[in-house]
């Protein structure tokens, strides 16, 4: 990734007012349950860790392109996700 394309991509994050959050290590068993209960997708560790920061910080809604999965994915604190852009 060039330098211009990463300092345009934390420019944004900064102007848009948007939060980055380290994992914690507490979470891990959860990100592993739901690797094994999702292995048959497949589910990678990017998609589990933001099921496991939804729950954590009670989001409801996410932005993604990848609808097909993450309507199958069941957090624990709501029954599904909403997912935007939305799909028709």
């Amino acid at each position: 990734m060039s330098k211009l394309i990463l300092n345009d991509g934390l420019e944004f994050i900064e102007s848009a007012g948007i939060i980055v959050r380290g994992g914690d290590s507490q979470e891990m068993p959860r990100i592993q349950q739901l690797m094994k209960q999702y292995k048959d997708l497949p589910i990678d560790f990017t998609d589990a860790s933001i099921i496991v920061l939804a729950e954590a910080e009670n989001i409801k809604t996410i932005f993604t392109l990848d609808h097909k999965d993450f309507r199958i994915y069941s957090p624990k604190h709501i029954k599904a996700l909403r997912l935007i852009p939305e799909q028709k």
